[in-house]
């Protein structure tokens, strides 16, 4: 069922191929079947406009993200379907996006809502309200060119920690992001510094996916090898009679 979901997203078939190791892992680290991994992996690849080859990267960033933050990769990929295609038009990658979504998860704004939150920020930003421009420029951020600098590489961080320098309240983000995006907005725009350093540490996760399910692999085989050494000694605790003895007895 996983190959087949891979196969419907348009991978081609030495794509599926490629991408089988990458789905493996992230099933077993997610604790989901191959065809919701196959989903998350494929979702993920092309929101973020990358080809099949790209399958065991964005594994490592997935995998990397639930680790660094207070999230799992389902609510991960929660978000990203929210955020995603907007994230990617705002000349952000999987690495940064996955980054602020772990930001905003360990502020409780999880799957769903995390996702919702990012997208209403990078939408208001974009084409701000007449409201939300008086505010932003009260801030002593240029209005004008705004929704470019939105859609250049690393351009919603710079803003961000340009309105938290600014001063950026409960009042201001109310009048900027709307009740939707506030409460976000006001967390990011005091955590560029940590996002950024984030971003860097997810991207060069390389490995991180195959790593995370060999130690799941090796736990598993210590619990299941621990589990026959305990029946053994209890076997051999009821003597020469064994279980049989026992039951009757």
């Amino acid at each position: 069922d996983g190959m087949l979901m891979l196969a419907r997203a348009g991978f081609s078939t030495n794509a599926v191929i490629a991408a089988t190791g990458p789905v493996l892992d992230t099933a077993k680290v997610a604790g989901v079947g191959l065809e919701e991994a196959s989903t998350l992996l494929a979702d993920s690849l092309s929101q973020f406009g990358m080809s099949a080859v790209f399958a065991g990267k964005a594994a490592d960033i997935l995998v990397t993200a639930s680790n660094k933050g207070n999230t799992s990769i389902v609510q991960i990929g929660e978000a990203l379907k929210l955020a995603g295609p907007i994230a990617k038009a705002a000349a952000m990658d999987l690495s940064e996006t996955s980054a602020i979504l772990d930001v905003l998860a360990d502020s409780g704004l999880k799957a769903t809502l995390g996702g919702m939150a990012l997208r209403v920020i990078l939408a208001q930003l974009s084409g701000p309200s007449e409201g939300a421009k008086k505010a932003l420029e009260g801030l002593g951020v240029e209005v004008e060119g705004l929704g470019k600098r939105i859609q250049t590489k690393g351009g919603l961080l710079d803003v961000l920690e340009q309105l938290g320098k600014g001063g950026l309240d409960l009042i201001s983000a109310g009048a900027i992001f709307q009740q939707r995006g506030a409460a976000a907005a006001l967390t990011l725009s005091k955590s560029t510094e940590r996002i950024r350093a984030l971003a860097e540490e997810i991207e060069n996760s390389e490995g991180a996916a195959r790593r995370s399910a060999a130690l799941i692999e090796s736990t598993l085989g210590d619990a299941f090898l621990s589990l026959l050494s305990a029946i053994d000694e209890a076997i051999l605790s009821l003597g020469d009679a064994g279980f049989g003895g026992a039951l009757k007895s």
